[in-house]
């Protein structure tokens, strides 16, 4: 039951996540032809999985410590003495041996994206015979996924993931 509830509560991140790239790669793609979407999209997703590399290495040392994931309390250390922070980091994350590591990660991580993507086969949306029928299908989909994801694997607030 945790790693469901985990998963549909992940929905809401990689939903935000994949919405990005959907709005500044996909969409421009459809009206300007020579738009770099591709590389547009693998940038940004390669920063995501630097980022969320960074997030990991960082919860496990938090987790130890706090006994409970990130949450408010984050924030309110953001207000406090950086100086404080930066020791703290240093001493009670280990934060020189699991920044660099992290750092590796995500760009291995990012690495191994590259290849997939190389190695998936493609087809342009230019190639689409029916192009109008292709958008009808997908719109509505969309909308619906869109829904879902919101809502972290449901349809309303009743039965959401918070």
């Amino acid at each position: 039951m945790a790693l469901l509830l985990g998963l549909r509560l992940s929905l809401k991140t990689a939903g935000m996540i994949a919405l990005i790239g959907f709005l500044f790669a996909t969409l421009p793609k459809i009206v300007v032809k020579n738009w770099p979407a591709d590389k547009l999209r693998f940038c940004w997703h390669a920063v995501a999985l630097v980022f969320f590399a960074l997030c990991f290495m960082t919860r496990i040392p938090y987790y130890k410590i706090f006994n409970a994931a990130f949450n408010m309390m984050l924030i309110n250390g953001a207000h406090d003495d950086i100086y404080a922070i930066f020791v703290t980091a240093v001493k009670e994350y280990q934060l020189l041996w699991r920044f660099p590591l992290a750092l590796l990660l995500g760009i291995a991580l990012a690495y191994g994206l590259r290849i997939l993507l190389h190695n998936l086969p493609a087809k342009s949306f230019v190639e689409v015979q029916h192009k109008k029928l292709v958008i009808a299908l997908t719109l509505p989909v969309l909308a619906v996924l869109c829904v879902f994801v919101r809502y972290g694997g449901a349809f309303n607030y009743a039965h959401s993931i918070n």
